[in-house]
């Protein structure tokens, strides 16, 4: 069952050691999310009379979760979803030696190739080069025999995927509680885990929308007995 749809503009950050945030970067705008409370962090007092020292943790039920949709997703942020880093490859050109085999695809190091060389042989009789993505396909024309390309390259974004451990993050939505008459609210999640995009779309540089689920986790850092996350929501609307 949820608790709480809201949508805005969505920000996340890395954690310091202290739990507090490294800086947000924006990920974009949010139609929709979704926070479903399974588990709740419960504090109970521990040692003797009214003195006892509030601290002790009962959890029971599943790890509270949400559901993120974006509008889109910049190339630069892809790499926070898929675990990996975002980097620009720079253009450059190299030698590399392969052993053709006679009418199949054999991929290069590198895609976005600008040229494509190999002395004693012909494009269009030997091999067909493959520019954008990078290879050649062998002809039947083709010699045996391993042989020398020589090729050149453009720059190109390179988002690698499950490269890095799976990192917390300070999850905070600027929006509107569309359960609520759509007065402005603020949802901070101190410590979330992102899972991976149900699907992947390109259109043009960025990412078509996606949804994204993810993980809740109690968060000892914080003060205020807030364990996992806030909702601030403004009563009244100042005009």
């Amino acid at each position: 069952m949820s608790y709480f749809i809201g949508r805005g503009d969505v920000y996340a950050s890395t954690r310091s050691v202290t739990g507090t945030p490294d800086g947000f970067t924006f990920l974009g705008n949010c139609p929709e999310l979704v926070i479903y409370p399974n588990r709740a962090f419960n504090r109970y007092a521990t040692g003797v009379g009214a003195g006892g020292v509030l601290g002790s943790l009962a959890q029971s039920g599943d790890l509270p979760s949400f559901s993120l949709q974006l509008d889109e997703v910049l190339k630069e942020n892809l790499g926070m979803f898929l675990h990996g880093l975002h980097t620009t490859v720079p253009g450059s050109s190299a030698t590399v030696s392969i052993t053709p085999v006679v009418g199949k695809f054999i991929p290069l190091p590198h895609i976005n190739l600008t040229s494509i060389t190999i002395a004693g042989y012909t494009a269009g009789v030997h091999y067909i080069p493959h520019l954008p993505t990078g290879g050649i396909t062998i002809l039947p024309a083709c010699p045996p025999g391993a042989i020398s390309v020589d090729y050149a390259w453009g720059s190109y974004n390179k988002v690698g995927m499950h490269t890095t451990a799976q990192p917390y993050y300070w999850l905070r939505l600027n929006g509107i509680n569309v359960g609520d008459d759509s007065r402005p609210v603020v949802v901070d999640m101190f410590k979330v885990k992102l899972g991976v995009p149900d699907k992947l779309a390109l259109i043009g540089d960025d990412f078509a929308s996606m949804t994204f689920n993810g993980t809740m986790y109690y968060d000892d850092l914080q003060p205020d007995l807030e364990d996992s996350g806030r909702i601030l929501q403004i009563r009244s609307v100042i005009t």
